[in-house]
């Protein structure tokens, strides 16, 4: 992550908005459903956790611990959980999370695609650290871009009836395909980093890529890493993706 991302997400624009997010997502739901019989006796590490969003599905696990590398985010979760006993806020980076011993949490979470903003080298060693803090059992839910859907981020756009919003996704699409001049051939990759400009370039500004990844390279990525048994579960319908043409058809911005 450069120093340019971590300063975007140390302002009060956006940790503001960060702060308004208390929406869940279908995958979100499924997962959390069939992990909620083993949640009260959990200890749970909530990676990338912004303002908050996820915390309040872990008020009543045996010990919460989230994380972020923004210090402005770190503080803004304090304010609003203050008072919960089980939950504690700190500033920590996910590549170097020596600061826990090893085998120390049951569960680790990393939604909304927080794992994307990092370079293929430093995601490998995020996944090497949170495979190390997790017990023999333990569970790793997180999000991650799906390259399947990425050419649709450069398709032409059609007039609409509203000519201000037909020129505003004309621009970005220019703008997407000048920063991507391989975009043509992005679906033939394993993975891509894409400056895909965040939600219509407000957020991330315009040279922040993401990390997109085909979902069977992501399995594999995460095999070699020393996780077993990874399920993947569709953004749109919530529902685990169970086989091999499911996970190639599947055309989701992002997978779990």
């Amino acid at each position: 992550m450069s120093t340019e991302s971590t300063n975007v997400y140390e302002s009060e624009r956006v940790i503001a908005e960060f702060k308004k997010r208390v929406f869940i997502q279908k995958p979100e739901q499924t997962i959390l459903s069939l992990l909620r019989p083993s949640l009260a006796e959990a200890r749970v590490l909530d990676i990338g956790v912004g303002g908050g969003r996820t915390s309040r599905f872990f008020t009543d696990v045996r010990e919460y611990v989230g994380i972020d590398l923004s210090a402005g985010m770190v503080e803004a979760c304090r304010q609003r959980y203050r008072g919960a006993l089980n939950m504690r806020f700190l500033v920590c980076d996910v590549r170097d999370m020596h600061v826990f011993p090893e085998e120390s949490f049951d569960i680790a979470f990393f939604s909304f695609n927080g794992i994307d903003c990092l370079s293929q080298e430093d995601r490998h060693r995020a996944l090497r650290e949170i495979q190390r803090l997790l017990k023999s059992k333990g569970y790793f839910i997180f999000s991650s871009h799906n390259i399947h859907f990425a050419p649709q981020l450069f398709r032409k756009v059609r007039p609409t009836w509203n000519p201000l919003y037909f020129i505003r996704h004309m621009l970005f699409n220019m703008k997407r395909r000048k920063l991507n001049p391989e975009w043509r051939s992005l679906a033939e990759k394993n993975y891509a980093i894409i400056h895909d400009g965040g939600p219509n370039w407000k957020l991330k500004g315009l040279r922040f890529p993401s990390y997109y990844v085909d979902p069977n390279h992501q399995i594999t990525q995460l095999h070699n890493t020393g996780f077993g048994n990874v399920r993947t579960f569709s953004l749109s319908t919530g529902l685990e993706i169970t086989t091999e043409t499911g996970l190639k058809q599947n055309r989701d911005p992002w997978l779990y």
